[in-house]
């Protein structure tokens, strides 16, 4: 397992979602120049993009971060927006991926659960009041 993105909700929005995509090198070797194509059932806003570009074709998306070389040990880090309702399940994230390198050579990528965050919650304030006992 030398490569491993990870999908996460950064912001529920009145009509869709934010995401982050995490890709992390696990392995010693460093490389200039990568894309990333992945399995992902949501059309991605394009112009929503934090960095790089992306094309989209269905469900297969190839995420291209120029001049952003993917170090060794290291990760690339970018946000974007679907405008559809957001995800409610852990397997709604990625569904497979791989990276294609500036050396022609396809590597396989391992995808974790989609992290839906939290959901806001309204807290309740409980009013307890303790009454010793009298003898």
């Amino acid at each position: 397992m030398d490569f491993r993105v990870d999908l996460a909700i950064v912001e529920r929005l009145p009509k869709g979602c934010r995401f982050g995509l995490t890709l992390h090198n696990l392995s010693e070797k460093s490389h200039a120049n990568w894309q990333l194509h992945f399995v992902f059932e949501r059309f991605i806003t394009p112009d929503s993009l934090s960095q790089g570009n992306l094309t989209q074709v269905g469900t297969f998306c190839s995420l291209n971060i120029e001049g952003t070389p993917l170090y060794a040990n290291n990760h690339v880090y970018v946000e974007f927006c679907i405008a559809t309702a957001p995800f409610k399940s852990l397997n709604d994230g990625i569904k497979e991926a791989y990276l294609n390198t500036d050396s022609l050579t396809q590597y396989p990528v391992t995808t974790s659960l989609l992290y839906l965050g939290q959901e806001k919650t309204n807290r309740i304030q409980l009013a307890m009041s303790l009454k010793a006992d009298t003898v």
